[in-house]
């Protein structure tokens, strides 16, 4: 795999990524609930994914970086990661960036037959623009939203259209790699 770095997030952006993509729930709110209705689920996020396996929740792909708000988790949350059922992938992606690496290892997490564990060198803040692009529709897509609880989103038309216009703004270091055919499903 390559730890090249396909695009970079722009200052122009940032506002609309602090938007939740989908259906924001309060902190207190019990995940288990808000995930009964999807038959995949995917976890971007230590404290999102540290509480999904505390209620039981396994999800297909979880995406983690040892941090919550720029500040190093707890030894208890980046354990409570981890699962037995998971394959563990490590990768680099460094702040508001993506990485051909991380856009692979989201391909391949979500073709595999296996439960995964992302564990990123850097920052997932941005991990999930790939996932929503990656994975097949009506996938959940969990993440933290921070001070306010976390978000909720089903992969659809609607949500791939969102995040696809969003990819097309970041600045792409190269806009004819294939890696852009893969994530637009051409």
């Amino acid at each position: 795999m390559s730890g090249k770095v396909i695009a970079r997030l722009g200052e122009s952006l940032k506002p609309a990524l602090r938007k939740p993509l989908g259906k924001l729930y309060a902190d207190g709110h019990p995940i288990a609930e808000s995930t009964r209705e999807h038959a995949i689920l995917v976890s971007v996020g230590d404290i999102i994914t540290y509480r999904l396996l505390c209620e039981g929740v396994v999800p297909k792909l979880s995406i983690v970086d040892g941090m919550s708000c720029r500040k190093a988790v707890s030894s208890e949350v980046l354990n409570g990661t981890r699962h037995p059922s998971f394959r563990m992938v490590e990768v680099w992606n460094p702040s508001g960036t993506l990485t051909e690496e991380l856009v692979l290892a989201v391909r391949d997490a979500l073709i595999s037959p296996h439960r995964t564990r992302i564990f990123i060198n850097g920052e997932e803040d941005l991990a999930v623009l790939p996932v929503v692009m990656l994975a097949p529709r009506t996938t959940g897509v969990l993440y933290g939203q921070p001070n306010e609880g976390y978000v909720v989103l089903r992969v659809n038309s609607s949500t791939q259209n969102r995040v696809g216009t969003i990819l097309s703004s970041m600045d792409k270091v190269n806009p004819e790699d294939s890696i852009w055919r893969m994530l637009y499903g051409d």
